[in-house]
C-alpha cells in the first residue's frame, strides 16, 4: 500500500525501487551500447559524418585490417581473404602457412605402391643417378623405387605393379571434393585417395564432371538413411534452389532428377545405365531411381492419399485413371522380378541374375507418369540346374517351400536339401534374406500388377514343376536291339520299344505297362524318381507316362521315316535340364510380359534404367562373361562417342579454343567377337549346327581364323606378331581376348551347351499338348510341317543387345558406375586394389581424363548471368545482353578469370575458375540469405497465422452451433490439413482447438450410437408394455447420463428420446412432481430452494413444465452471482465488483460476499488503488501491477505536488549550484601546469570566487519562501536567456560541461532563438536531429536530464510564441527518444508538464514516459525510427525530380542532411502522438470510473499556468519547415533501405556515409 512520511514525501514507485528492473535497464543500456560499437559509430558520429560536426570522443573507428584473413563461406567451407585486393583462394596463403607447412609444400611428393590402398602419398629424399628415387613415407621408413619403375613384393601386396612416381602437391590430401574433375590431379593415386577419404566418412556418391551424367556409387554395406522420403523431398527443393547451373551434392537422386527436368524441358527421351559387378549395388540404385521418380511424378497424388509408405504414396488416383497406377506397379514389379531373377552369389546376396531395362514414360502435359515398360536379356537359366558351390538358385524356388500351404499344396518339402536343383551348392540360406517374408511380399505384389489368382497359381505350380523334374534320375539299361538306353531308377518293368514319342499316350491308369510296373516294385511303393515325375506331369497337367517316354527317347525323322532312338544317361539328363531350362525361361518371359500388361500401354518420351552386368574378369570366364563383356564393350563404345564426339562438337559450335581430344576406338575388338562370318560368336553358332560340333574345333576355328589378331591370343597363336600382352594357361581350350579394361582369359569348355537350344522337338511337344491352358501358352502347337526352330543364346543376346543400342543413342544417357569395395560385403570396408579394378574396368579414369582435357564446366550465358552477377557486391551493370553481361561480370571481379571461354551460347572454364566463382558467389550469398531468411520466415509466420485463424474459425463454429451436427464437425476437423497447408507440415502446429473437436466428435459420434438405442425404445407409450425391457432401458440411460457428464452437447432429437426414455424408466408421475416442486420455489425464491430445485430437476433434458425452466434459468444466475462474488473480491477489480453488487441488489441476494464487495466499493480512491496493488502481486499480473502502482504515484503526486512545483528547487539542482564550475573555471583548471591535480588552494579559490551567497524571500507563485541565489550561478537564470557559460547540472566533467554547452546551442538554434534566426528550416532541423543523437549516445546518459532542463529553461517566461511551440516540440521528441534519469528528476518534469502545458499534451506526454519504461520493444522501436534516417536520401530525390532538376544529377548533401532529420523527427513524433489519449499508453490507463486526482487540489488550479494557448494539442506539434506530414515511405523499412543503397551508387562523393 502506497504511504507518504510526515514531511509530504512522495513514495517511490516499485519500478525505481526495483532493483532487478534497474540492473535490466542498465543491461539494455549496455547492450545498445555494444550494438552500437558493432556498427562503428554512435547516434552522434552518424549526424557528424554528413554534416562535418566533431568526432565524438565516444567514437572508436575499427582498426583497418590487411593481409589474408581465414573465413567460412555461407556453407561452412574454409576460405581466404585478402584485405587490400578483395582476392580470395581456397587454399592457404604462404604468409598464414607454419614452417613446417612451408617445408612440407616446398618438399617434392609423389605416389608410391600401398599394400591396401594400391598408392599412398610419400616425400621424395633423393634421385640418386642410377635412376632410383628414395622416399620416405609418412611412418618415417624409406622406400627405394627402381629405376624400371616396376615393384613387386610386401609393399605391393604381392603382385608386379608399375610405379610412374605421379607428382603430389601435399596441402591437395586435406581437402575432398564432391567432382572428381575439381582435383589438382587425376592420376589414379589423387582419384583413389578422393574416393577413399569420400567412403570413410559415409559421402558413397562422386560425380565425375560438372555435368552429372556420370556418378560412382561405392557400396557401403549399411543403412546410410540416405533414401527415404525425407531425402527425396530435399532433393528435390536443392534442384529447384539450384537450378541447372548449380552444384546439387552427389546422389543417385540427383541423377534421377536431371534425367526427368532433361526430359520435361527437352521433350527428349533420356536413359540411365547403372553397371557394375555382382553385389556393387545396382539393383539398389535402380530401385532408389524408380522411387524418386515415382515420388516426384505422383507427389500430388500423395497428398491427396495421406499414405505414408513407399506404396501408398503413388495410391491416389490421377489422369491415368483408377487401372493404371503405373507409379506404384514399376516398384512393385520389383520384388517380383528379384524372386524369379535374383539369386544368392559367392558375391551378393541378391545377385540380379539377367539384364533388365525399365522404361517409365511420361506424359508431356500432365508430367506424370503415363506407362512403363521392362525388357529382359540374358537370363541366366543354366542356374536353374546347376549352381557353383556356395550359390543359391533363383529365390522364388526358396520362397515357395517356406510356405506350408504352397508345399502341401504342390507335394513339396520343406528342406531344400532334398531337390537336386537346389542340393548341389550346399547354400540354401543366405543372411539378410528371409524367404517367407520375401514370399507374402511377392504374392502382394502380384496382387498389387493385377495378375489374378488362377494366373499366380499356375506361376507357383509351374514353378514347383521344374523343382519336382529336377529329381527325375534315370539309369542305364540294354535294350533289346544291343543298344544301351536308360530309364527312371527305380523302374523295374522291361526295356521296350515304344512307338513315337510325339504322340499323346492313354491315361496313366490306363497303361498295361505302368501297371504291370507298379506290381513289380518292391513292397508296392514307388521309387523317388517316379514320384517326382508324376507331380511333375500333374502339376504341368500332361500325362507322365508320355513325359516319361519324352524323357527317356528321342524320335529323329530320316528321309521321311521316323523313328525312336534310347537316349543314353547323360543324354537323358540334359533333356530333364533342357526342359527345366526352358519351362523356366519361358516362364520369366512370360511373367515380364505379364507385368508389361498391367503397366497399359506405353508410348511418348520416357526414362529408361538399364540394370546391366558390369565387366567381369574371374578366375574362370565362361560364356556367360563373354556376352557380358561384349555388352560392356557396346556400352563404352556409346559412351566414348557420346562424350568425346559432343565434346569436340561443342566446342566447335562454341567457337571456343580447343585440343583434340584423343581416344582409342575399341570397335577392333567388336569386330573380333561379333563380325559376320568370322566373329567369335558367329563361329560358335555356325559350329553349333554342325552335327558333331565340339568345344575342341570351336577351339580350334577361331585359332585359325583370328591366329593375327592383335586383341586375340589362343593357344596357336602364342608366336603370332600382333598378339596382345595375355596370362599363360595351360589348358588347350583357353583363349584371351584384350578388353578395354583388361585383358580376360576364357575357358572355351562348355560354350558350345551353353550356347545351343538342346530343347528336342519331342521335349517341347510334350508341353504343348498340356492340358492346361497356360502351359501350352508357354509352348504353342506347332504346325505339322514346323519344327522347334533352334535359336542360339548368342543370337538371342545380340538381337536384344542391338534393339537396346538402338534406343539408347536416341536417348541423352547417364550412367551410374556401381562398385564394391569389398568380397566380405562389410560396411567401412575398402580394399583398394578391388576398387581400383572396378574403377579400370568402368572407364571411370577415361571419363575423368576427357572431361579434364576440356573445360568441364558450361552453362548458357542466362544461366551464368543469373547464377554469377551477385559476386560483384554494389556493381552497377550496364549490359543487358546476356552475353555482353557474363563478360561485363568476369571484368568487373577483381580475380583473373583468364581461362574462361565466353562462346556463342555457353561460358565455358575449369575446375580452377570454377572454384573461385562458387566461392564468390557463397560470399555474396552469406549476406543475401539471412535477411531472405528473414523475410522468408515473417511471411511463414503470417501465413500460418492466418491459415490457423481459418481453420481454428472452422472448428469452433462447427463446435458452437446452437445444435451440434456432427457431419458439419467432422468436415471442420477434416478440412484443417487442407486450410493449413504446406505451411502446416513445417512447423507442424495444430489450431487450439483441434484437439477438443475431436474429443467432440467421438462424442457426439456416441450420442449417435444412443440415439440409435433409444429409438428402439421410441414406440412404447408405457413402461406397462410387455415390449419394454427395464434392464435395457437403463443400460441405455446410464450411457447417456455419462455422456452428459463429460458435458457432450445433445440435439433436440436426443433429447426428446431421452426424456422419454427416463419416463419409461421412472414413471411419468415423477416429471410432474420436479414440475411442482419448481412451482413451490418459485413462490418464494430464496438460494437454498431455487438451487434444490434446479438440482432435482437437472435429470430431465426437455421438461414440459415451464417452471422447470424458469427455476433452472434463475439457478443459474445464483452460482455466476457466487462465483463472479468471489473472483471479484479476489482481484479487487472495480468493474466485476459494481456488476456483481447490482446484479445481488436484483436479485434481493444478500451473504457477506455481497457485504465485503459493497465496502470495497465505499473505500476512498487510494485505499482502493492499494488493494488492488496487493491483488496484482498476489496474481503476478504485472501489467496490473505497474498500472496501479502508475495509478497510487499519481494520486500522491497530485497530492503533494508543490514540492516539485519550483522546478529549480531540486536539491540537487541546489546543491549543484554551490560546487559547480563555470566555463571560466574550466579554462583556468586548464591552463594550470598540472590539471590533474589542482592544489588545494586553487581548488578553494575557485569555489569562493563561484560560490552562491543566498536570500531567503517569498515566493509570488506558491507562496512559500525561496531561497535565492546572488553569486555567479544566479546570473544565469532559471529562466530563459540567450546565453550559458556553464552547464545546470553537476556533472564533475569538464568534457561534460562543453558537451552541455553544445546542447544549449542545439536548442536555441531549434528553438529560432539564435542568430541564424528562425527560417532556417535546415539548420534548426539538423539541430534537432544532432541533439537527439547525443542523447542517444549510451556514453551520454548524463546529457538526458541536462538537455529535459535547458529545454524547460528556455521555455520558461520565454516571450516569444513560435518559440515556445517549438520549444515543446522539441521536449515530445526527446522524451520520446530518451527519458530522465531518475524517477525525481521524472517528478519535477512530469509536474512542470502538467502545471504548464495542456491536459492533452501531458497525458500524452505521461503515457509516453510510461511506456518508455516499462515495454521492452519501445527501445527497439526507437532504434528502426533512427535507421530510417537513411530512406531520406530516396526522398531527397524525389523531391529533387519534383523541382526540375535532372534526374540522375547527384543530390546535394545538405539537402539529405535536411531531409533526413526532418524525416527522423516526425517519425519521433509521429511516435509520440501513438500514445495520445483515449488509447494512450497500456501501463497508464485511466479506467472511466477513475476521478482525476488534479482536479481534485484545489491548489492545484490556483498554481496552474499554461505557457500555450488551453487548444495547443498534438496536432499543433508540426515540426518546423512546410506543413507536410513526415509518412514513413512505402515499401517499409526493408524496402526503404534497398532504395537508399541504389541512390547512394549515383552519389560520387559519399565514401564517407557509405563507411556508416
Amino acid at each position: 500500500m502506497a504511504t507518504t512520511n510526515n514531511a509530504g514525501e512522495v513514495r517511490r514507485s516499485s519500478y525505481w525501487a526495483d532493483e532487478t528492473k534497474a540492473r535490466k535497464r542498465a543491461s539494455v543500456r549496455q547492450e545498445r551500447r555494444a550494438l552500437s560499437e558493432r556498427r562503428g559509430s554512435k547516434w552522434s558520429a552518424r549526424f557528424n559524418a554528413f554534416t562535418g560536426h566533431r568526432v565524438s570522443r565516444h567514437e572508436s573507428f575499427p582498426v583497418q585490417k590487411t593481409g589474408w584473413e581465414p573465413r567460412y563461406a555461407l556453407d561452412g567451407s574454409l576460405y581466404y581473404f585478402e584485405h587490400e585486393t578483395g582476392m580470395v583462394s581456397w587454399d592457404k596463403p604462404d604468409s598464414l602457412k607454419t614452417q613446417h607447412e612451408l617445408d612440407e609444400d616446398e618438399a617434392e611428393w609423389v605416389w608410391v605402391p600401398h599394400p591396401k590402398n594400391v598408392w599412398q602419398p610419400a616425400r621424395v629424399k633423393s634421385r640418386e643417378k642410377s635412376g632410383e628415387v628414395v622416399v620416405r613415407l609418412f611412418d618415417n621408413k624409406t622406400v627405394r623405387i627402381p629405376h624400371i619403375r616396376v615393384m613387386k613384393g610386401k609393399l605391393t601386396g604381392g603382385v608386379s605393379q608399375k610405379v610412374p612416381l605421379w607428382p603430389l602437391k601435399r596441402s591437395a590430401l586435406d581437402r575432398v571434393e564432391a567432382d572428381l574433375v575439381a582435383l589438382p590431379a587425376l592420376d589414379e593415386g589423387m582419384i583413389m585417395h578422393n574416393l577413399r577419404m569420400r567412403y570413410e566418412s559415409n559421402d558413397i556418391y562422386t560425380w565425375v564432371g560438372s555435368s552429372r551424367n556420370v556418378l560412382i556409387s561405392i557400396n557401403p554395406f549399411q543403412d546410410l538413411f540416405l533414401y527415404g522420403e525425407d531425402r527425396m523431398k530435399v532433393q528435390k527443393q536443392s534442384a529447384i534452389a539450384e537450378g541447372n547451373g548449380g552444384g546439387m551434392a552427389p546422389h543417385v537422386f540427383a541423377i534421377a532428377n536431371d534425367a526427368l527436368e532433361s526430359l520435361l524441358l527437352e521433350n527428349k527421351s533420356q536413359s540411365i545405365l547403372v553397371s557394375g559387378e555382382s553385389g556393387a549395388g545396382k539393383t539398389h540404385s535402380t530401385k532408389a531411381c524408380l522411387d524418386y521418380l515415382a515420388f516426384v511424378a505422383g507427389s500430388d497424388q500423395k497428398a491427396a492419399s495421406g499414405g505414408n509408405g513407399r506404396f501408398e504414396m503413388m495410391a491416389a488416383s490421377s489422369s491415368m485413371g483408377a487401372d493404371h497406377k503405373v507409379e506404384q506397379k514399376v516398384l512393385v514389379a520389383n520384388p517380383v522380378l528379384e524372386a524369379f531373377g535374383n539369386a544368392k552369389t559367392v558375391r551378393n546376396n541378391n545377385s540380379s541374375r539377367f539384364g533388365k531395362w525399365i522404361a517409365v514414360y511420361f506424359d508431356r502435359y500432365t508430367k506424370l507418369i503415363n506407362g512403363a515398360s521392362i525388357t529382359s536379356f540374358l537370363l541366366e537359366s543354366s542356374r536353374v540346374t546347376i549352381l557353383a558351390e556356395g550359390e543359391r538358385n533363383y529365390h522364388v524356388f526358396y520362397q515357395i517351400l517356406s510356405d506350408p500351404a504352397v508345399r502341401d499344396k504342390y507335394m513339396l518339402m520343406e528342406s531344400p536339401e532334398y531337390y537336386r536343383y537346389l542340393n548341389q551348392s550346399k547354400a540354401t540360406t543366405a543372411d539378410t534374406i528371409d524367404d517367407e517374408a520375401d514370399y507374402v511380399e511377392v504374392v502382394d505384389a502380384l496382387e498389387e500388377l493385377e495378375i489374378e489368382e488362377e494366373e499366380q497359381e499356375w506361376l507357383f505350380r509351374t514353378v514347383a514343376a521344374v523343382l519336382h523334374l529336377g529329381n527325375v534320375e534315370f539309369s542305364e539299361i540294354k535294350m533289346p536291339d544291343g543298344q544301351r538306353g536308360c530309364k527312371l531308377v527305380g523302374d523295374t518293368g522291361p526295356a521296350t520299344d515304344h512307338g513315337s514319342t510325339t504322340d499323346v499316350p492313354e491315361s496313366i491308369e490306363g497303361s498295361g505297362d505302368k501297371g504291370d510296373r507298379n506290381l513289380s516294385m518292391v513292397g508296392g511303393s514307388r521309387p523317388p524318381a517316379w514320384i517326382a515325375l508324376e507331380h511333375a506331369a500333374e502339376l504341368l497337367e500332361i500325362q507322365d507316362a508320355a513325359l516319361e517316354r519324352v524323357l527317356t527317347r528321342r524320335s529323329i525323322t530320316v528321309r521321311g521315316e521316323e523313328s525312336v532312338i534310347p537316349l543314353k544317361v547323360r543324354q537323358a539328363v540334359q533333356a530333364r535340364d533342357s526342359l527345366a531350362k526352358a519351362i523356366y525361361s519361358r516362364l520369366f518371359d512370360w511373367l515380364v510380359n505379364r507385368i508389361n500388361e498391367s503397366f497399359g500401354e506405353a508410348e511418348g518420351k520416357f526414362i529408361g534404367i538399364l540394370d546391366v552386368f558390369g565387366f567381369e574378369i574371374f578366375e574362370h570366364n565362361s560364356f556367360e562373361q563373354l556376352c557380358i563383356n561384349f555388352a560392356n564393350e557396346r556400352l563404352q563404345q556409346l559412351f566414348n562417342q557420346t562424350t568425346f564426339g559432343d565434346e569436340e562438337e561443342l566446342y566447335e559450335v562454341e567457337r571456343v579454343q580447343f585440343r583434340h581430344i584423343d581416344f582409342e576406338d575399341n570397335q577392333i575388338v567388336l569386330d573380333l567377337i561379333d563380325k559376320r562370318p568370322d566373329g567369335i560368336l558367329n563361329l560358335l553358332d555356325d559350329e553349333c549346327l554342325v552335327p558333331g560340333g565340339t568345344d575342341e574345333r570351336f577351339m580350334g576355328r577361331i585359332e585359325s581364323v583370328h591366329a593375327d589378331h592383335p586383341r586375340f591370343q589362343g593357344l596357336g597363336s602364342a608366336s603370332s606378331k600382333n598378339r596382345a600382352v595375355a596370362r599363360s594357361k595351360d589348358d588347350e581350350l583357353a583363349f584371351s581376348i584384350k578388353h578395354f579394361a583388361g585383358t580376360v582369359v576364357y575357358d572355351a569348355r562348355g560354350f558350345m551347351a551353353k550356347n545351343s537350344d538342346t530343347l528336342y522337338q519331342d521335349l517341347y511337344n510334350v508341353c504343348s499338348y498340356s492340358e492346361d491352358d497356360m502351359t501350352r501358352m508357354l509352348f504353342p502347337p506347332l504346325d505339322e510341317d514346323d519344327r522347334v526352330k533352334v535359336i542360339s543364346q548368342s543370337a538371342k543376346f545380340r538381337a536384344q543387345l542391338s534393339e537396346l543400342m538402338t534406343i539408347l543413342r536416341k536417348t541423352e544417357t547417364r550412367y551410374i558406375r556401381c562398385i564394391k569395395p569389398n568380397d566380405a560385403q562389410k560396411p567401412s570396408m575398402f580394399e583398394g586394389r578391388k576398387c581400383l579394378e572396378q574403377l579400370r574396368a568402368s572407364g571411370v579414369f577415361e571419363a575423368v581424363e576427357i572431361r579434364k582435357t576440356g573445360y568441364p564446366f558450361r552453362l548458357f550465358h542466362e544461366e551464368f548471368a543469373a547464377r554469377y552477377r551477385c559476386i560483384n557486391v554494389g556493381y552497377a551493370y550496364s549490359h543487358e545482353d546476356p552475353k555482353l553481361l557474363c563478360r561485363e561480370i568476369l571484368e568487373a571481379s577483381p580475380q583473373a578469370f583468364a581461362g574462361v571461354q565466353i562462346g556463342e551460347t555457353r561460358i565455358l572454364y575449369r575446375v580452377e575458375d570454377h572454384k573461385v566463382l562458387e566461392l564468390l558467389r557463397n560470399l555474396a550469398l552469406a549476406t543475401v540469405v539471412p535477411r531472405i531468411q528473414t523475410v522468408w520466415r515473417l511471411g511463414l509466420g503470417r501465413r500460418l497465422r492466418r491459415n490457423l485463424i481459418k481453420a481454428e474459425k472452422g472448428l469452433t463454429d462447427a463446435m458452437n452451433a446452437e445444435e451440434p451436427d456432427l457431419v458439419d464437425l467432422e468436415t471442420a476437423i477434416d478440412d484443417v490439413p487442407d486450410i493449413l497447408g504446406s505451411v502446416g507440415n513445417i512447423f507442424r502446429i495444430n489450431p487450439p482447438s483441434l484437439e477438443a473437436a475431436r474429443k467432440l466428435h467421438a462424442g457426439l459420434e456416441q450420442w449417435e450410437s444412443v440415439e440409435e438405442d433409444f429409438e428402439t425404445l421410441e414406440d412404447i407409450e408405457d413402461n406397462t408394455s410387455p415390449d419394454f425391457d427395464r434392464h435395457t432401458a437403463e443400460a441405455y440411460l446410464g450411457d447417456a447420463d455419462r455422456l452428459r457428464e463429460e458435458g457432450f452437447p445433445m440435439t433436440e432429437r436426443q433429447k426428446e428420446l431421452y426424456d422419454h426414455v427416463k419416463s419409461l424408466v421412472l414413471g411419468k408421475q415423477a416429471e410432474d412432481e420436479v414440475g411442482e416442486l419448481a412451482e413451490e420455489a418459485l413462490k418464494e425464491p430464496t438460494r437454498d430452494k431455487v438451487i434444490s430445485a434446479a438440482r432435482e430437476s437437472a435429470g430431465w433434458t426437455m421438461p414440459r413444465n415451464v417452471a422447470v425452466a424458469k427455476i433452472r434459468e434463475t439457478a443459474g444466475r445464483y452460482e455466476k452471482l457466487d462465483e463472479d462474488l468471489k473472483r471479484a473480491v479476489d482481484l479487487v477489480d472495480h468493474e466485476l465488483l459494481e456488476k456483481a453488487v447490482l446484479e445481488a441488489d436484483e436479485l434481493e441476494y444478500t451473504s457477506d460476499s455481497v457485504e465485503e464487495a459493497k465496502a470495497l466499493l465505499a473505500l476512498p480512491d487510494k485505499k482502493f488503488a492499494s488493494l488492488e496493488l496487493e491483488a496484482a502481486k498476489r496474481h503476478r499480473d504485472r501489467k496490473r501491477r505497474v498500472q496501479r502502482d502508475l495509478r497510487i504515484r499519481e494520486l500522491e503526486l497530485a497530492t503533494h505536488f508543490s514540492k516539485y512545483e519550483d522546478f529549480f528547487a531540486n536539491e540537487r539542482i541546489r546543491g549543484n549550484v554551490y560546487h559547480g564550475f563555470c566555463a571560466s573555471s574550466l579554462r583556468f583548471l586548464r591552463w594550470n601546469s598540472k590539471p590533474s591535480e589542482p592544489s588545494n588552494a586553487i581548488l578553494e579559490e575557485i569555489a569562493e570566487r563561484h560560490r552562491d551567497s543566498t536570500s531567503t524571500t517569498m515566493s509570488p507563485m506558491s507562496g512559500r519562501p525561496v531561497t535565492q541565489q546572488t553569486g555567479p550561478r544566479s546570473r544565469l537564470g532559471i529562466k530563459f536567456s540567450l546565453n550559458l557559460d556553464s552547464s545546470l547540472l553537476y556533472t564533475g566533467d569538464r568534457d561534460n560541461v562543453s558537451d552541455a554547452l553544445r546542447v544549449f546551442g542545439l536548442i536555441k538554434t531549434y528553438m529560432g532563438d539564435s542568430k541564424r534566426g528562425r527560417t532556417d528550416f535546415v539548420a534548426r532541423n539538423n539541430a534537432g536531429y544532432e541533439l537527439v543523437c547525443m542523447g542517444l549516445d549510451p556514453d551520454a546518459d548524463f546529457l538526458h536530464d541536462e538537455i529535459f532542463c535547458q529545454i524547460v529553461r528556455q521555455l520558461t517566461e520565454n516571450p516569444k510564441e513560435e518559440s515556445i511551440a517549438a520549444g515543446v516540440d522539441l521536449l515530445c521528441v526527446c522524451i520520446t527518444a530518451f527519458q530522465p534519469s531518475d524517477e525525481i528528476m521524472e517528478n519535477f518534469l512530469t509536474v512542470w508538464v502538467r502545471l504548464h502545458l495542456p491536459d492533452e499534451i501531458y497525458r500524452t506526454f505521461v503515457s509516453t514516459i510510461h511506456e518508455a519504461r516499462f515495454s521492452e520493444s519501445f527501445d527497439d522501436r526507437v532504434d528502426e525510427l533512427m535507421q530510417l534516417d537513411r530512406v531520406a536520401i530516396t526522398r531527397a530525390e524525389r523531391r529533387e525530380s519534383t523541382m526540375g532538376r535532372v534526374p540522375m544529377q547527384p543530390i546535394r548533401n545538405e539537402d539529405i542532411n535536411n531531409f533526413r532529420a526532418k524525416h527522423v523527427l516526425g517519425n519521433l513524433r509521429k511516435l509520440f502522438k501513438a500514445y495520445a489519449p483515449p488509447s494512450g499508453s497500456r501501463w497508464s490507463l485511466r479506467h472511466g470510473w477513475e476521478a482525476d486526482p488534479w482536479a481534485e487540489n484545489k491548489r492545484f488550479e490556483s498554481a496552474r499556468s499554461l505557457i500555450t494557448p488551453e487548444d495547443f494539442g498534438l496536432k499543433s506539434l508540426q515540426g518546423l519547415g512546410s506543413p507536410d506530414p513526415i509518412l514513413r515511405p512505402p515499401g517499409g523499412l526493408r524496402g526503404a533501405l534497398g532504395r537508399f543503397s541504389s541512390s547512394l551508387r549515383k552519389i560520387p562523393s559519399m565514401s564517407m556515409m557509405t563507411a556508416h
